[in-house]
C-alpha cells in the first residue's frame, strides 16, 4: 500500500511541476523534450510495472 501511495504522490508532484512550468515560468515549450516527454514515459512504464505486480 505504501508503494501505491508513494507512486501517486510522485505523479502528483510531477503534474504540479508541469503546471508550474506552464503557468508561472512559461517555459513548458522549451523544456517539453527534456522534462515532459521523459517524465510521461517514466510514468507510463511505472504504471505497466504496477499493473503486472498488483494484478
Amino acid at each position: 500500500m505504501a508503494f501505491l501511495i508513494s507512486a501517486i504522490v510522485l505523479i502528483v508532484l510531477f503534474l504540479v511541476y508541469i503546471l508550474y512550468l506552464g503557468l508561472i515560468k512559461n517555459e513548458l515549450k522549451k523544456k517539453f523534450g527534456t522534462i515532459v516527454l521523459p517524465g510521461l514515459f517514466f510514468i507510463f512504464i511505472w504504471l505497466i510495472i504496477f499493473y503486472f505486480i498488483l494484478f
